[in-house]
């Protein structure tokens, strides 16, 4: 797959078709996004030394590549008032999360120290979020366990204090930074169009 990709990054590049500001490469791991740019930069410099035998000229510098996540941070970062989120946004990493649920879990009376507790709630609601249902599709009538109460309970209230760090949180899928990356695909073609 990479080897794919890399091709076709250097075909674009090689035989101008795109601008390397005009070329976005995202992949899941950052070692990927970077081995991404390295083959197809060995591949351009070896076509062009063969076709031309002249130094490149023709580069892959330019070439955005990130990962989904960090790229999603960088739009919701720099585009992120249009959805009321602030110019300071943050996106909460595990580490951060688990310091807000253990303080709210302190606050309600519940040990500060108990990360395995935080870490099932975290986990309860990070599974509302990837589901798609949020905090008002979740059905209380349905919610069994301990964990499942206690997550529903503290679900808006750990909203709210992430709200108030302007903090959004970022799950794989579904989580805080997805909904919103996703809301400028749909409803702010400016931004999109800013990326094209």
């Amino acid at each position: 797959k990479s080897r794919v990709l890399s091709s076709r990054l250097a075909h674009l590049l090689l035989f101008g078709r795109c601008k390397p500001h005009q070329i976005l490469v995202l992949s899941f791991t950052h070692n990927a996004a970077k081995n991404l740019r390295v083959k197809a930069e060995k591949m351009l410099l070896n076509s062009v030394n063969y076709l031309y035998s002249v130094e490149s000229i023709v580069s892959s510098s330019g070439v955005y590549c990130d990962t989904f996540h960090g790229f999603c941070s960088m739009v919701l970062k720099n585009h992120g008032h249009l959805l009321n989120l602030g110019d300071d946004l943050k996106i909460a990493d595990e580490y951060e999360q688990l310091k807000i649920m253990t303080s709210l879990l302190k606050r309600g009376g519940y040990k500060s120290s108990n990360l395995a507790m935080a870490t099932n709630l975290l986990r309860r609601i990070r599974f509302w979020k990837e589901s798609g249902l949020g905090f008002l599709g979740v059905q209380q009538k349905f919610l069994k366990s301990w964990t499942e109460k206690r997550a529903y309970e503290i679900y808006p209230i750990y909203q709210r204090e992430l709200r108030s760090r302007s903090a959004i949180d970022f799950e794989r899928r579904e989580g805080d930074a997805s909904s919103f990356f996703f809301c400028f695909l749909s409803d702010w073609t400016s931004v999109v169009s800013s990326w094209s």
